[in-house]
Parts: C-alpha cells; sequence; structure tokens
C-alpha cells in the first residue's frame, strides 16, 4: 500500500502498455544518445523499443486498476537489468526495488 491507500500490484506488461513503456523509455534514452545524429534517432530509437519489449518487461500497476500504471522494469533472459522506470509521484515507496526484484530474482528458467 502507499500514500492514500492504493493497493499495488506486479505483473507482466501486456501489449496495451507498450505505449507508456515506449513514452518512459525514448526521452531517458535521448539524453543516454547524445552522439546519434537527429536524421539516425527514429531507426535507433526503433531498435531500443523492439529490444526492451521483447525482453522481460514487468509493470507496476494499481490492484482495483490494472491499466493504472506507476511503473516498469525490464531485464534480459540472464536477469540483467535494464531499466527501471517509476512516476515522479510514486518514488520513494520502495516500488522501483520491488519491480528491480521482479525481473531479476524471479524464478529459475528450466
Amino acid at each position: 500500500m502507499i500514500a492514500g491507500g492504493a493497493t499495488l500490484a506486479i505483473r507482466d506488461a501486456l501489449a496495451p502498455d507498450r505505449e507508456f513503456i515506449v513514452g518512459t523509455l525514448l526521452p531517458s534514452a535521448w539524453g543516454l544518445l547524445r552522439g546519434v545524429r537527429r536524421q539516425d534517432w527514429a531507426r535507433h530509437s526503433e531498435r531500443l523499443e523492439e529490444y526492451v519489449c521483447s525482453q522481460t518487461v514487468r509493470v507496476c500497476c494499481l490492484q482495483d486498476d490494472p491499466a493504472v500504471i506507476i511503473g516498469w522494469a525490464a531485464a534480459t533472459g540472464d536477469r540483467s537489468l535494464l531499466y527501471v522506470y517509476v512516476k515522479r509521484d510514486f518514488r520513494g515507496h520502495g516500488i522501483g526495488k520491488a519491480l528491480r526484484l521482479a525481473v531479476t530474482d524471479g524464478p529459475e528458467e528450466t
């Protein structure tokens, strides 16, 4: 539970979540990829989007309304963390840590 009494849940990302995930990933990626020319940005951002969305992605959402996303995290198949995002108003409540653990410390794959 967080301030305001909302109960949160962590679930696998779904296709409708992609817009939110990409919308929060790409602005920060632009800062990381400063050397990329603007005319090349579309190509690089599409590759980044495809790569991240093809990995293990989990979202934190309101338990009563799973379409309301609070944050998300992505990790590679070997559980290396790629990215964690939490909406500014929800930071400082351990959500980022919970998301990180959800994508990096899950059950062993066989």
